[in-house]
């Protein structure tokens, strides 16, 4: 009976750590108008993201070790959610990006059409000269006319 008494009294003593939930500490933010919608959007999105990777890093050691399977399928309905909210982010990003190379294309385009239009406009030449001949004209033409003679020297001077 000693030996029980003395193991009671043990386990009695023996104060377990309990693992209480830490309360999230989050900022007070105002509320979405649609001047702040986008800022609203991505600071609780990355928020979200951040939370989701750190609770995989830390449920992840528990789930492998237990073979549970509703723990595997919590911890990979979380993965899985987690990297649709980034493939979201990421598609918000690549629009807004989008939409800012757009608008410095539109810029350029209204700035190149105005030095376009500043430049003086003068009437097109217009070449009316027209030399009707048949093929043996041409070539007498080009035979006979002697002003424009090209003589090649064919000795090499040193």
């Amino acid at each position: 009976m000693d030996d029980i008494s003395t193991l009671l009294d043990e386990l009695s003593s023996y104060q377990s750590k309990k693992n209480t939930p830490q309360p999230l500490h989050t900022e007070k933010q105002d509320v979405p108008t649609d001047e702040n919608l986008n800022d609203y959007i991505l600071k609780r999105a990355s928020t979200l993201i951040d939370m989701s990777l750190e609770s995989v890093a830390e449920l992840k050691p528990y789930v492998s070790q237990a073979c549970n399977p509703d723990e595997i399928a919590a911890l990979a309905e979380l993965v899985n959610s987690t990297a649709k909210a980034i493939e979201t982010l990421n598609k918000i990003n690549i629009q807004r990006r989008k939409s800012q190379d757009d608008i410095k294309l539109k810029e350029i385009d209204q700035q190149f059409k105005k030095e376009m239009s500043s430049l003086p406009t003068s009437a097109p030449t217009v070449n009316n000269n027209v030399y009707v001949a048949s093929r043996e004209e041409i070539f007498k033409k080009f035979i006979s006319d002697t002003s424009q003679e090209v003589v090649i020297d064919s000795e090499i001077k040193e």
